[in-house]
């Protein structure tokens, strides 16, 4: 239920390492009939698994800001304005992308202050890969203008697939809280953890289930 995919990003398979153990420490309690006993571990997993939460918005933010940023410095108002509103709608308190935006509608080019993007590519990416978000965001900055183009919405198209995929994966631990508690009786307790889980992922079939057999 929760095997990622073999080409999936470093960067969420370090996430996804961090709460799998407890996530599946609850599953095999729940397996068992012990649901009391579950509701710990499968605590600490969706605690986990939400910390990584805000850290892919304030990533993909941050791409879409450098980007946008590049645009700019080359009077490309109208393409930097766009990945400046995409920047802010990820990070609302995003003050470089607020910035940008302005200069942008205005027609203005200055210098910004920098974003922490290559700070949290690497808070996701601790070990140096040689594919993947952190790979591509690199490799951009390193090459001219078109190449860096190329390569930055590279970045940002395989952080937006990980970014849903991180939700689908984020989504299984309020699953399986959900079922303890349905099974205990605790039928406001399942019914919370289950609006949880699929303001997540509102395709998971198992969620849409239980909500079903919990409403009639």
């Amino acid at each position: 239920m929760d095997i990622l995919p073999s080409n999936t990003d470093p960067c969420l398979l370090h996430a996804h390492a961090q709460w799998r153990g407890p996530l599946q420490q609850g599953r095999t309690l729940a397996d068992n009939g012990d649901y009391s006993a579950a509701l710990t571990p499968l605590a600490e997993a969706i605690r986990i698994s939400g910390s990584f939460h805000p850290l892919f918005h304030f990533l993909e933010s941050g791409l879409n800001t450098e980007l946008a940023a590049l645009h700019l410095q080359h009077g490309e108002w109208a393409e930097a304005e766009r990945l400046f509103d995409r920047a802010v709608f990820l990070h609302h308190d995003n003050a470089v992308a607020l910035q940008g935006k302005a200069l942008a509608q205005t027609e203005e080019s200055a210098p910004l202050p920098a974003y922490q993007t290559r700070q949290l590519a690497a808070l996701l990416t601790p070990k140096p890969t040689a594919d993947g978000i952190h790979a591509l965001y690199r490799q951009a900055h390193a090459a001219d203008k078109a190449e860096a183009i190329a390569l930055s919405r590279q970045a940002i198209e395989l952080c937006e697939s990980t970014h849903r995929m991180y939700h689908r994966a984020a989504a299984l631990p309020w699953l399986c809280r959900a079922e303890c508690f349905a099974a205990q009786g605790e039928d406001l307790l399942a019914r919370n953890d289950i609006r949880h889980g699929m303001d997540l992922d509102r395709e998971n079939a198992e969620l849409l289930a239980l909500s079903v057999r919990l409403a009639a």
